[in-house]
């Protein structure tokens, strides 16, 4: 609202609110487009990063898993990660980063099944919450 110099006069009290109300509005606006930025600049840092891993390190792949791994682990400010390989009915740990010891074993052993649950069966796309592991000695 754009006070006119008329109502300005009438009443100053209720103009410094409302400017107090924009400028809080607007510091807002500032806080959420830096964090955006900052979120920007941190991945830009990790690709980098990770680009860098993989022109060192041609032909062998594990140390490019370990890099993206790590960065993606920090990104979503996860407390471990892992990152999976599948091949036709088989999936291994290609890569833990800070994975407690006593599951981390679990995930060094392949598994050989993926069942599909619920409106994912049709697709059959892994999307972890759709997803039951079978383990080999499980059911």
């Amino acid at each position: 609202m754009s006070p006119t110099p008329d109502s300005a006069l009438a009443d100053p009290q209720q103009v410094i609110a409302e400017l107090r109300r924009e400028l809080a509005e607007m510091q807002g606006r500032l806080g959420e487009a830096l964090a955006e930025r900052d979120e920007g600049e941190t991945q830009k840092v990790a690709m980098t990063e990770v680009l860098q891993v993989i022109n060192s390190s041609p032909g062998d792949l594990a140390p490019v898993f370990d890099a993206m791994l790590e960065k993606a682990t920090r990104l979503c400010e996860a407390s471990f990660g892992i990152l999976w390989s599948f091949t036709d009915d088989l999936a291994v740990a290609g890569a833990l980063h800070q994975v407690p010891e006593a599951f981390a074993e679990l995930c060094r052993a392949p598994f050989h099944q993926l069942e599909y649950c619920g409106e994912k069966a049709a697709s059959r796309s892994p999307i972890w919450p759709s997803i039951r592991l079978i383990w080999p000695g499980t059911s």
